[in-house]
């Protein structure tokens, strides 16, 4: 709108000293072209200014939710830690990782929710896991001792414990 006007108002300044036969008419023309270009580089350096705080402002507060779903994440993974852990205790029997295994999934849903689409792939390979460990007990029977399960059992439950430091890695949690 400035420009418009400076213009303006040079092209008058211009045609008004033109007809009095002056040569100051192209002067004026060219300096009012000057201070219209000047007002229009001036107001594209503050609207790129604007431009950038505004980018800034949402990378921050996009930075923020980030981090504060994640933080929501890694807080529900915290409560996860204790299943999985018990899952490889010594002292568990296949009945006892059976029945964790199972709350896992259970949890695992939840998680997925929060997670978002990005990292629920790898809370499905976490599942994935825990999935395959249920298939390892299956037929097993429950009093049995995990130290005397199949070396393919005790893959399972490291699998799953693998599967839950990658997905706490990802997510750049804190075991």
């Amino acid at each position: 709108m400035k420009v418009r006007i400076v213009g303006a108002v040079a092209l008058l300044a211009a045609v008004s000293l033109a007809g009095c036969g002056s040569d100051a008419g192209s002067s004026v023309a060219s300096a009012a072209q000057s201070a219209a270009a000047g007002v229009a580089s001036a107001g594209a350096s503050a609207a790129q200014s604007a431009a950038a705080g505004v980018a800034s402002s949402a990378a921050a507060a996009a930075s923020s939710a980030v981090a504060q779903a994640t933080s929501g994440v890694c807080e529900s993974l915290g409560t996860l830690k204790g299943t999985i852990e018990g899952q490889s205790d010594d002292a568990a029997t296949v009945g006892d990782v059976r029945a964790l295994a199972e709350q896992a999934n259970q949890q695992l849903e939840s998680f997925k929710a929060e997670a978002g689409p990005a990292q629920s792939a790898i809370v499905s390979a976490l599942q994935a896991a825990e999935n395959a460990l249920i298939s390892q007990l299956e037929g097993q029977p429950d009093s049995t001792p995990m130290s005397e399960t199949t070396p393919a059992t005790q893959a399972a439950v490291q699998a799953v414990q693998n599967a839950y430091s990658t997905l706490n890695q990802s997510l750049g949690c804190t075991e």
